[in-house]
């Protein structure tokens, strides 16, 4: 990695195989067999990318949020599951994580005292994210407006919806059903 910090990589293995007889002859059928490969760059208390690919011959899609909960290279945690499920239900392999603010909280309240407008190093994440993927959704709630060097790296983005001040809905609470709309900068 040529951006510094630590990287986790995992390869993770789930499937189903069922295994009967008929008579004298024993057969095994394999359900499905697939390899998540998960990972993250961690450094102290910031996460700058999370991934999850299942199927690498997909488009994968990047989404930006607000800022790292507790997912890690491991670990899900209630977003990162919904962002799988949506990304599978619209067809991608896999996706890319980012988010506007690297700092890892479940309360976006702590961000105030790290809020750095243009983190060098998450930008340069971002971008190489960004070269990754088919497309960028965006995602991170009630949080303001979008950073001008986003506008500038980001031309064509989607978003789940918009909430009444114009900022992208965060995917947490919203319907699997939920379609993806073009994002519209203000």
């Amino acid at each position: 990695m040529d951006i510094g910090g630590n990287v986790g990589l995992g390869c993770y293995q789930f499937g189903l195989v069922l295994v009967w007889s008929s008579g004298n002859r024993k057969s095994q059928n394999y359900i499905e067999k697939r390899t998540v490969i998960k990972g993250a760059v961690i450094e102290g208390e910031r996460r700058y990318q999370l991934w999850r690919i299942w199927e690498q011959e997909k488009p994968l899609l990047l989404f930006i949020l607000l800022n790292p909960s507790l997912a890690d290279a491991d670990a899900n945690d209630r977003t990162v599951a919904k962002l799988i499920h949506f990304s599978k239900n619209w067809g991608y392999g896999g996706f890319y994580l980012g988010n506007l603010h690297s700092f890892i909280s479940t309360n976006p309240k702590r961000l105030e005292p790290h809020l750095i407008p243009h983190e060098k190093v998450n930008v340069s994440h971002m971008k190489e994210m960004k070269n990754k993927c088919e497309k960028v959704v965006f995602g991170w709630g009630n949080a303001g407006k979008t950073p001008l060097w986003l506008k500038e790296m980001i031309t064509d983005p989607f978003c789940f919806g918009t909430n009444q001040n114009g900022s992208p809905k965060h995917p947490l609470y919203l319907s699997y059903k939920t379609p993806l709309t073009p994002f519209k900068y203000k």
